[in-house]
């Protein structure tokens, strides 16, 4: 910042949204964008120099750097929001949401210059009472004040609906309603000059802040809070609900609100899942109780019914006798109707309790009076239609309704069985569903992405970290950033081979493990063109201090290339397995003491690794004559790697820097200067004599310098005697000895590099010298001095926020997952890895990897179907399966699979999908 520059603040925008201060860790995108990536590339280095608002609309305009250099990052946070990156002039230089405004035609996209002149100035608001009762007498009676005043001033409805309440009217009122209270505008009037002052007040001094929030009940009569909004001042309306919370100043609030909406929505989010389910339940009770009482209400018509047709038994009988006849005579219904009609008007009592006629079923319907109001008279009583059945007598009519009364009541009965039980599997089903929904709302809470998941990363089986870029980009971000001393490089020769890392967390001094380190090695080969060509190659390792991104003169390294300066200690070519596994991430407590076994199995394989190196070596005249000579007469090789996008050739055994992958060529010009920067001065006496000929710089200077204290203590034969074996000096003084090393030097560039079946040493198996550094006092010098080059370089382009991460952070990360919790570990959420097979030797849930056809999104859903029906998977571990997400499952894993398992057999013959291959 400004005035203090030490300081450290992280500022959080989003379009159209928000701009403040946080204190809080956010999730970081594991693939930034384009527009962020440039972002990057033209903050960097800069200061923040000012932060202000352009005029009255709501832009917030950053300045980063001064002068020429100077570049704004301007975020508009009204509409849909824009953030543009412009120069110091205001040219756009790039644009989140390209568009051309429509009331000024004016476009914002790239080379077009910011429009600062259409910015509304700042201006004192107007308190006239003409122009306000304008507005009034402009607008509709049914129109809101908040409607017609709120688009003509600068406050907020907040604001406003204070200074309102205070003089007794709301920001809701209607116009006709404010006209018939107050017969002028100069309440109006008045609230405005009140909000002005207070807007000043909040505008010119630090203020509080206040967040109002709602309170919601969860099925578990848990209450949750909901932040709903924020402001910098405790207004009216908000005192009267009394669910405000006070914060020290505004920015805090801020902060808070957003730190905890996410977490609020998904609160939310479960209520409202929670309410669905027990909607459900609610749905199946009452459907439930309706279908009872139908079936209680057909008993009770039924019963009614017999016992009516019971008491009018005459009547019904005779009735039955006229239909009868009727039919006899051979009438049809039609007229049989129009006679009982007939009948009914001359006065017939039977003809007027004959409602209608049913052809269809030989049925006829009567009017009777229900049983028990027998003395009531017929005009008062409600009468009770019953159908009557002209096949059967009045008795037998009788006897089918009290039929159907028992089979109502055995329905009844068997509906009440049945009910139960379905509102038993309901409610299992609604508390499973409920916690479900519980469980996955706690996992998403404390589920934190750590660092090391956007690469691809796995635990060893010595329990080192292991990671490896998924890109040229990714390659160079975890070399610059988390490449440290006592750390292992690992690569493959072979296109599209991965940069990987193994993290030695345990010290510096102490050498990765031999497991660790072919583990490493089948990542970089896995994770490469071997993996779909089904070809079988070796990794190499070499120490963190031969890891350069320093290019030789003339020519520059493109992302994702570095250069290798000594030798490769060659691994065993490894089988193209892969493991696809689940890790469990514990609380501190559990942490605790699983980062006690850690420290155990560190100090077995401390040990191990000691009885390793002091083992002896079987005599190998060969090995030592050639282990020596690459001591003492070897320059050490230089070997480049492109990014996994190029592909890789190597040569070694070169005396001379050479360039193999991708390069590029500097102009004439720099190459001449940085080949002079780099050219080795000679040793002797005649050094300060041939500095002051040549006005050599500071830096070439103190190098030399630095060199004659190293060799202070060498007298003329030692010099003599090690210049007579590299070859290149006989017995004379020093002057010869440099003349002849110069012309051994160019003669060695113009012959042909050797061919790497001949004299590569690197591709013989790994003895105990190859872990070990050179012992020879020259290599030592050229190896400390690339060491030195390459953590200048690497620590200089490194991000500052990054160097943070120390050993003790990695320990608590890998110390805090386990493959194979145990009962009384507390699990917080569970996260799949995809690395060597033999690395999840002791994981509960893993299966195997190999090349094959199938693609990994079928793989690796059918493996978590595995997982899920393991007899050992307790509820708590299916749960927290459940909850990882779809797309999280597969991104590690490399092309197309074949998966290997126990049991699959059976899991296919269980599957719905009878064709589905794994």
């Amino acid at each position: 910042l400004i005035l203090r520059p030490d300081a450290k603040v992280f500022l959080l925008f989003e379009s159209g949204c928000c701009i403040y201060k946080t204190e809080y860790e956010w999730p970081k995108n594991i693939i930034p964008s384009s527009f962020a990536m440039k972002l990057r590339k033209h903050m960097r280095q800069k200061r923040l120099e000012s932060v202000s608002q352009l005029g009255l609309d709501r832009v917030i305009n950053m300045q980063f750097g001064s002068n020429t250099f100077a570049a704004h990052v301007i975020v508009e946070l009204y509409d849909r929001g824009n953030i543009i990156l412009t120069d110091h002039e205001y040219t756009i230089l790039n644009v989140l949401r390209p568009r051309t405004d429509a009331d000024s035609d004016v476009k914002f996209i790239v080379r077009e210059t910011y429009p600062l002149h259409l910015i509304r100035q700042v201006e004192e608001p107007s308190q006239n009472e003409e122009m306000i009762r304008r507005l009034l007498d402009d607008a509709k009676p049914n129109d809101n004040l908040r409607r017609v005043l709120i688009s003509h001033v600068v406050y907020g409805p907040a604001l406003l609906e204070h200074c309102f309440r205070q003089l007794g009217f709301s920001l809701n009122w209607s116009v006709k309603k404010y006209n018939d209270v107050f017969h002028d505008s100069g309440k109006i009037c008045v609230a405005f000059q009140n909000a002005q002052q207070i807007f000043r007040q909040i505008r010119d001094s630090p203020c509080r802040g206040y967040i109002v929030y709602s309170e919601k009940q969860t099925a578990s009569k848990e209450t949750v809070q909901a932040y709903e909004e924020y402001h910098p001042y405790l207004f009216d309306q908000h005192k009267e609900l009394g669910c405000v919370s006070t914060w020290d100043s505004f920015t805090a609030a801020v902060d808070e609100f957003y730190s905890k909406l996410e977490t609020q929505k998904l609160d939310l989010k479960a209520l409202q899942q929670e309410k669905t389910v027990l909607q459900k339940l609610d749905n199946i009770r009452s459907d439930h109780h309706r279908r009872l009482a139908e079936l209680q209400q057909a008993q009770q018509m039924s019963t009614l019914k017999g016992r009516s047709i019971q008491e009018n038994c005459e009547q019904i009988d005779s009735a039955i006798l006229l239909m009868r006849t009727a039919l006899a005579n051979q009438l049809s219904w039609d007229e049989i109707q129009e006679q009982v009609e007939e009948a009914a008007e001359m006065g017939d009592p039977l003809a007027k309790k004959i409602v209608r006629l049913n052809l269809k079923e030989s049925r006829f319907v009567m009017a009777l009076k229900p049983s028990g109001f027998e003395n009531e008279d017929e005009e008062t009583c409600e009468l009770l239609q019953v159908e009557i059945d002209v096949n059967l007598n009045a008795h037998q009519n009788a006897c089918q309704y009290y039929q159907q009364k028992k089979f109502s009541a055995l329905k009844e009965s068997k509906t009440i069985e049945a009910s139960k039980r379905a509102l038993k599997c309901a409610e299992v089903k609604t508390k499973h569903a409920l916690k479900d929904v519980a469980v996955k709302t706690n996992i998403l809470k404390a589920r934190r992405t750590m660092w090391f998941e956007k690469f691809l990363w796995f635990l060893s089986s010595d329990s080192y970290l292991v990671i490896g870029g998924r890109d040229a980009q990714q390659n160079e971000i975890i070399v610059k950033r988390y490449l440290r001393e006592g750390d292992v490089y690992v690569h493959a020769d072979i296109r599209g081979a991965t940069s990987v890392i193994v993290k030695n967390h345990v010290a510096a001094s102490k050498p990765i493990p031999p497991k660790t380190l072919n583990e490493a090695g089948t990542m970089a080969v896995c994770f490469s063109a071997a993996w779909d060509a089904k070809v079988l190659t070796s990794a190499w390792w070499v120490h963190s201090s031969q890891v350069s991104k320093s290019a030789p003169a003339g020519e520059y390294l493109t992302t994702g290339s570095f250069m290798i300066r000594g030798r490769k200690n060659y691994l065993t070519p490894s089988q193209l397995w892969l493991g696809f596994g689940i890790l469990f991430r514990l609380d501190e407590e559990s942490t605790m003491r699983h980062m006690e076994k850690l420290k155990e199995s560190s100090e077995v394989v401390s040990e191990d690794t000691a009885s390793v190196e002091n083992v002896e070596k079987l005599p190998n005249e060969a090995s030592d004559t050639i282990d020596e000579a690459d001591e003492v007469s070897v320059d050490p090789a230089i070997i480049e790697f492109s990014d996994v996008c190029g592909s890789l050739n190597y040569l070694s055994m070169n005396p001379t820097p050479f360039i193999v992958g991708q390069s590029v060529k500097l102009p004439p010009q720099e190459r001449i200067s940085k080949a002079d920067a780099g050219r080795k001065l000679p040793d002797g006496s005649k050094a300060d004599e041939t500095d002051a000929k040549n006005g050599k710089k500071k830096a070439q200077k103190a190098k030399q310098k630095k060199r004659r204290m190293k060799y202070k203590n060498q007298d003329e034969d030692e010099r003599a005697l090690r210049m007579s074996i590299l070859k290149s000096a006989g017995c004379g003084d020093a002057t010869k000895v440099n003349a002849k090393s110069s012309t051994l030097s160019n003669t060695t560039e113009k012959e042909e590099t050797p061919s790497i079946l001949v004299n590569d040493e690197s591709l013989s198996p790994v003895t105990e010298k190859d872990w070990s550094e050179p012992t020879s006092d020259s290599v030592v010098t050229e190896v400390q001095e690339t060491s030195t080059l390459s953590t200048e370089v690497l620590e200089a382009e490194a991000e500052p926020e990054e160097n943070l991460l120390s050993s003790a952070e990695v320990v608590n990360d890998i110390s805090a997952l386990t493959g194979d919790p145990a009962d009384d570990d507390a699990i917080l959420f569970a996260v799949p890895v995809c690395g060597p097979y033999s690395a999840m030797s002791s994981y509960m849930f893993k299966v195997k990897l190999a090349p094959g056809s199938n693609k990994k999104g079928k793989a690796t859903k059918t493996a978590l179907g595995l997982f899920l029906q393991d007899r050992s998977c307790s509820q708590r571990l299916k749960d927290l399966l459940k909850a990882i997400h779809v797309e999280d499952l597969s991104r590690n894993i490399p092309g197309k699979v074949k998966l290997y398992a126990p049991q699959l057999t059976h899991f296919k013959g269980k599957d719905q999908r009878p064709n589905s291959k794994v």
